[in-house]
């Protein structure tokens, strides 16, 4: 029996959807780093939770203004601090988000390898 190529099975149409889906959704965005604004920085502010659910994100909010993301692999055990403030040091980098067609540019500011100064504020 000679199986049509035009008819595919659930697990052909879902292994498809998904590969669609990452396709289009990396060709929305283009990440460039910027070697030279890698940096190591000390700040004092506190850690709040931006966004909703799924793409909710962790940020230290610095008390001269500056919003850091925190990086994705350390923002799980510092959730918790949510509201507190605290003095940090860590390595801060930007990162500059660029659509394919060049328009529209965002800058990203992520800080990782964060070491607390003082000694790690608890959740009141």
């Amino acid at each position: 029996m000679i199986k049509n190529p035009i008819i595919r099975t659930g697990t052909e149409k879902a292994i498809f959807a998904a590969a669609l889906i990452l396709f289009t959704l990396s060709a929305c965005f283009e990440k460039s780093t910027d070697m030279e604004a890698t940096k190591r920085i000390t700040a004092t502010g506190t850690f709040s939770v931006v966004g909703n659910v799924p793409f909710q994100k962790l940020v230290f909010r610095s008390e001269n203004g500056a919003t850091y993301e925190v990086a994705q692999n350390e923002s799980g055990g510092l959730i918790k601090l949510q509201g507190q403030k605290a003095t940090i040091t860590g390595t801060a980098e930007s990162l500059i988000m660029t659509t394919p067609d060049g328009k529209i540019k965002r800058k990203i500011q992520i800080i990782k390898n964060i070491t607390f100064n003082d000694s790690v504020p608890e959740k009141k």
